[in-house]
């Protein structure tokens, strides 16, 4: 059934999971109105990232890191090789109004 609005809170690599579903399904750039990481982050080339940059296209790992997120983070591209494709600016632009990345601190309290 369609819904009036649509909201998203999305974790660790959720964040980038929900990115793949603005690049996928262009239905979802209308329809969804907010999201709200939390503590998003991405693959990238020194592990993972939150950057927006990082969020918006993915990193391959190499094929000789065997760290365990690598690992996941390979059966993730091969899964939906969107994640790997940069962002059009259409999604990029969707992006910056409707999400905000809730990030913890590292600095003590």
């Amino acid at each position: 059934s369609a819904c009036a609005t649509v909201l998203v809170i999305a974790h660790s690599h959720g964040a980038a999971l929900s990115v793949h579903l603005l690049k996928a399904v262009p239905a979802a750039r209308s329809r969804i109105s907010a999201i709200a990481f939390t503590d998003g982050m991405a693959w990238g080339p020194s592990g993972w990232d939150g950057s927006f940059e990082r969020l918006c296209c993915e990193a391959r790992p190499d094929e000789d890191d065997d760290s365990s997120g690598a690992a996941v983070q390979r059966a993730s591209i091969t899964a939906s090789p969107l994640a790997a494709a940069p962002a059009s600016a259409e999604v990029r632009e969707r992006l910056c109004q409707i999400g905000i990345n809730f990030v913890a601190s590292s600095l003590p309290a």
